[in-house]
Order: C-alpha cells, then sequence, then structure tokens
C-alpha cells in the first residue's frame, strides 16, 4: 500500500506541476490550485483566468515542451479534464 501510496504522490506532483507550469506561462492572470485527498482518490485542480481550451496538439518527439496533455492522458486515463 505504502508504494502505491508513494506512485500516486509522485504521479499528482507530476502532474501538478505540468499543469500549474502552463497555467502560469500561458494564462493572462491569475491561478488557483486546490488539492484533495481521501482514502479513495486525489482531486487536483488547476484553474487559470484564461476562458480558453487549451488546443490538442499532435504528438511530436522532436518537439521541445508542450507535452503536458500527452503526458496527463497516460499517467492518468481515467481523469476527468475539462479539454
Amino acid at each position: 500500500m505504502r508504494e502505491r501510496s508513494r506512485q500516486t504522490g509522485n504521479l499528482t506532483q507530476s502532474v501538478g506541476s505540468e499543469l500549474v507550469t502552463n497555467a502560469c506561462k500561458y494564462a493572462p492572470g491569475s491561478i488557483l490550485v486546490e488539492l484533495r485527498i481521501n482514502t479513495r482518490a486525489v482531486d487536483l485542480v488547476v484553474w487559470d483566468s484564461d476562458p480558453t481550451v487549451p488546443a490538442a496538439r499532435p504528438a511530436d518527439p522532436d518537439r521541445t515542451g508542450q507535452h503536458g496533455r500527452q503526458a496527463f492522458g497516460r499517467a492518468a486515463p481515467a481523469v476527468t479534464a475539462p479539454f
């Protein structure tokens, strides 16, 4: 069980870092981060002031950066996200 908790923590940190970095980099104003943890789930919400939903970009292994959505989808396929 501890190994699973560690993996969940690492995944949450990785996904959260990517989402917050993108919000800080691309949104024009404030961001909000909300983290809720219980015995069954981790809820991570990152909100930014840009009303535009990020556009999906095709995978490109030669591109530097901007792989967050692909990584997020692979890491957390059961997650609900508004994009």
